[in-house]
């Protein structure tokens, strides 16, 4: 009789195994990660962006495969070379990845032009292009076309995706200075047609001040159905100052903004978990130290940040900031691209089986404008060119380079929302 009865409750067991297996297949599958189910009930909501590899190849070099790019130039040994060489620096930490993104950087077309021209006086005058920007409808090494975008097309966006989702478009630039200065170029082109505010119930700061200032602080910028958020970290893996009056803002970190967003427990001064991130762990520590602590710092700071960062790319889509070159021949501090190679090296390392997107072709561009500054200083007429060049900034890229930087994450944020063509990157 006990064994009867065994195999009876054995075999009920089993029916309601089936029933349960059966149930999950009807119903689409929900999230079970803790953070996510908190961020749902206080009303988190999100319009996936494309995540197919052309649109990843607007940022990562190679995103479908770097033998496939080889294609684009297939009889040139230095496009070939340039490839083969950053693939390989992406596997081994003990090769340099900066020379073969610089090669790549030849391919591009030259924006820095001066004519001279000699007056009856014997005097120079100097016709130049004002406005130039690296924002370019293709590029050699993305694989997909690049849409150049408008504030009255960002404005559209911005306004389907409220419509879309009951929420504003939420962008977050955490970082020190070069991420700023993105954050910055993009709201000099979107203010003049989206009606924007700076500041909240700590801190009151004019828009204008915000854009001519070099802000060391938390910051939200906010449009009807926008909200950029500028967090300034210095040490991603430090924690916030609570005063952000305090001098020693310029010092803090995002580690607790960070945790924040992924379990949950984010304030109304931090916001909700931002649709993206444009993030850096900062030139601070290469600043600040010698080439080989420097390099040390960056590779634990790596180690420490690697499963929160992996976590919060599961809800909000990063993109990860990859150095671009020193300018050595103004450089104010003795450190070399060594450093900052090394840093890009630690970041392929820790986080390229992550959710988080690499952005090396930035780095092309910025390379492009480095050396075109290079040629402006041995000629020497750096001090002929405006100053929103960037050549006379040693660490920091200019407005050509920030404007394309912007546009390529409107067109990650934007492209599917407005149903562009398929040939664009992100439709």
């Amino acid at each position: 009789m006990r064994h009867f009865f065994q195999i009876v409750t054995a075999t009920s067991i089993l029916i309601v195994i089936i029933l349960l297996q059966m149930l999950a297949l009807s119903y689409p599958p929900s999230y079970h990660d803790s953070s996510k189910q908190q961020m749902s009930h206080r009303g988190h909501h999100q319009m996936s962006f494309t995540k197919d590899c052309n649109c990843k190849s607007l940022f990562t070099i190679g995103a479908c495969g770097i033998d496939k790019l080889e294609d684009v130039m297939p009889f040139d040994t230095g496009w070939k070379t340039a490839l083969s060489g950053l693939n390989a620096a992406r596997k081994y930490a003990n090769m340099e990845m900066m020379p073969h993104l610089a090669t790549l950087a030849r391919y591009l077309p030259q924006l820095f032009t001066l004519n001279v021209t000699l007056e009856d006086d014997d005097r120079f005058s100097l016709n130049l292009n004002t406005t130039p920007s690296r924002s370019m409808t293709k590029l050699p090494f993305v694989s997909c076309n690049i849409h150049q975008y408008t504030s009255d097309e960002v404005d559209r966006c911005t306004k389907e995706y409220k419509r879309l989702t009951g929420e504003p478009l939420r962008v977050a630039f955490v970082g020190d200075s070069r991420i700023r200065n993105t954050m910055q170029q993009m709201i000099r082109k979107l203010h003049a047609k989206v009606a924007l505010k700076a500041g909240n119930e700590d801190i009151d700061m004019d828009l204008s001040t915000f854009l001519d200032t070099k802000v060391k602080l938390n910051l939200p910028i906010r449009g009807d159905a926008i909200e950029l958020r500028l967090h300034w970290s210095a040490y991603l893996d430090e924690v916030r100052v609570v005063d952000q009056l305090d001098p020693r803002v310029a010092h803090q970190g995002a580690r607790d903004l960070l945790e924040a967003w992924v379990y949950g427990n984010f304030t109304e001064k931090d916001g909700p978990p931002p649709h993206l991130i444009y993030m850096s762990n900062g030139l601070w520590e290469t600043n600040m130290n010698d080439d080989d602590v420097a390099v040390e710092e960056s590779m634990t700071t790596m180690k420490t940040m690697r499963p929160l960062l992996n976590k919060l790319s599961r809800m909000s889509q990063i993109l990860w900031h990859m150095h671009g070159p020193f300018k050595d021949w103004i450089a104010i501090r003795n450190k070399p691209t060594y450093a900052l190679d090394m840093m890009n090296r630690m970041s392929w390392k820790y986080l390229r089986d992550t959710n988080i997107w690499l952005w090396d072709t930035r780095t092309v561009l910025t390379l492009k404008e480095r050396t075109e500054c290079q040629a402006l200083h041995e000629a020497n007429l750096t001090r002929k060119v405006p100053w929103y060049w960037g050549c006379s900034d040693f660490q920091h890229a200019g407005m050509d380079v920030e404007d394309a930087t912007g546009n390529m994450i409107w067109n990650l944020a934007c492209n599917k929302i407005l149903n562009f063509s398929p040939d664009k990157c992100c439709s």
